[in-house]
């Protein structure tokens, strides 16, 4: 998987837009993180940064809906170790 890829990063978002995937990646504190999540308009809420301590995501994040806690969260694509649809 060539998550430096932009077309890559670009059929991710395309997919995660129709439905739902489990992915599991690295955070920036060493641990092992698997989150189901999606990107599918009528499931997500508009995004918003009010209330939350995290930066909006950048062209190097993507921003998902976490669809076991119900918040937005944001992975870094260079921290990805699977995608499973």
């Amino acid at each position: 998987m060539d998550i430096m890829n932009q077309e890559w990063r670009d059929g991710l978002k395309a997919t995660l837009a129709q439905g739902e995937a489990i992915v599991s990646f690295t955070k920036l504190n060493g641990q092992e993180r698997v989150m189901r999540c999606t990107l599918q308009e009528g499931v997500i809420p508009p995004y918003s940064e009010k209330g939350t301590k995290t930066k909006p995501p950048s062209g190097e994040t993507l921003a998902v809906w976490d669809l076991d806690k119900n918040e937005w969260r944001a992975f870094r694509y260079d921290r990805i170790t699977s995608v499973k649809f």
